[in-house]
């Protein structure tokens, strides 16, 4: 039974998906993070910085 359980490939391509979108949810977080710091200090730096004295 334990020998049939290692043997069986079933399930290793759903597992084999789910560490690709995890993998892919890791880099798509980090380029949002990159992007975004960006957008704030070159576009919006002014506006955030206006807003941040407004709120106190």
């Amino acid at each position: 039974m334990i020998r049939a359980f290692f043997m069986d490939q079933n399930g290793s391509t759903a597992v084999e998906y789910a560490a690709i979108g995890c993998f892919l949810s890791i880099l798509v977080y980090a380029g949002a993070q990159a992007i975004g710091r960006t957008l704030a200090d070159k576009h919006f730096g002014g506006l955030l910085k206006a807003w941040a004295t407004a709120a106190g």
